[in-house]
C-alpha cells in the first residue's frame, strides 16, 4: 500500500475491474459524499481497472469537475493500459495527476 494511502486528509476510491456509466455512479456519489465530509485530496486507485468506456471517462470528468469547484485535487493512481488508451485519445490524461504505479 502507498504511503500516500493513510494520509488523514486524503481518501482513496477503488473501482472493481470496470468503470462504464453504471459503475461512475459510484465514483460520482464518492466524491459528492467524500467533498461534502470536507476532505480534498482524492485518488482514484485504479490498478484493479481493467476497462473503462466512454460513459467511464464521462464519470472521470464530471468527478474531475467537482473535485475542482472544491478547489481539490483528484489524482488517478497506476492506470492500467486499456483506461490509459481510452483517456490518452480523450486528450484526458494529463487533466488528472497520474501517479506512478
Amino acid at each position: 500500500m502507498s504511503e500516500w494511502m493513510n494520509l488523514p486528509n486524503v481518501r482513496v476510491f477503488q473501482p472493481d475491474c470496470i468503470l462504464s456509466t453504471l459503475t461512475g455512479r459510484d465514483l460520482l456519489n464518492w466524491v459528492t459524499d467524500t467533498l461534502a465530509d470536507g476532505t480534498t485530496h482524492l485518488v482514484i486507485d485504479c490498478r484493479n481497472l481493467g476497462f473503462m468506456d466512454v460513459g467511464g471517462l464521462g464519470a472521470l470528468a464530471g468527478a474531475l469537475g467537482r473535485v475542482r469547484r472544491a478547489s481539490g485535487t483528484l489524482t488517478l493512481h497506476g492506470i492500467p493500459d486499456q483506461p490509459q488508451m481510452v483517456l490518452k485519445m480523450a486528450d484526458m490524461l494529463n487533466a488528472f495527476d497520474p501517479l506512478p504505479s
